[in-house]
């Protein structure tokens, strides 16, 4: 059975990408920060395939702490997909220093770190890291889930 990290599974993107990897029978360990939603994930995609995991990525601490408690369980992954992000619908100029450092440390930090810390799992010769930057990219993303399920 292969195994998937999902960050920033909760909504969007991200949650349409982990139904797609349950659907075709993988394992999803989703990353999200909202604890209720990842909680009626897990019951709606089922606790067999679904792993639930409240962590903020932006936290290399927290992060690391958390991925080797599921490393413990799941000690291979096939996937990565760095899919979490946030951004403010705002003018530039109305943008504070907090919310450009907030966006840093999520959208560029948090995949950084959670490559760091998923490498030593990602074994396999097919084992692959996937960057989103965008939801516009969620049609470019379907052509390449089509060819992992080959």
């Amino acid at each position: 059975m292969k195994t998937i990290l999902i960050t920033g599974v909760t909504s969007g993107l991200g949650y349409a990408i982990a139904k797609i990897f349950v659907g075709h029978g993988w394992i999803v360990l989703g990353i999200g920060q909202n604890q209720r939603r990842l909680n009626d994930m897990s019951l709606e995609l089922g606790e067999g395939l679904f792993v639930p995991i409240k962590v903020d990525i932006s936290d290399p601490e927290s992060l690391e702490g958390c991925l080797n408690s599921v490393f413990l369980i799941h000690p291979s992954i096939d996937v990565l997909i760095n899919n979490a992000g946030i951004f403010k619908q705002a003018s530039y100029e109305s943008c504070s220093i907090n919310d450009i450092g907030k966006i840093i440390d999520i959208n560029l930090k948090g995949a950084m770190y959670c490559t760091y810390y998923c490498l030593p799992y990602l074994k396999s010769d097919a084992a692959r890291i996937i960057n989103i930057s965008s939801v516009a990219t969620e049609e470019i993303f379907i052509i390449l889930a089509a060819s992992l399920f080959r």
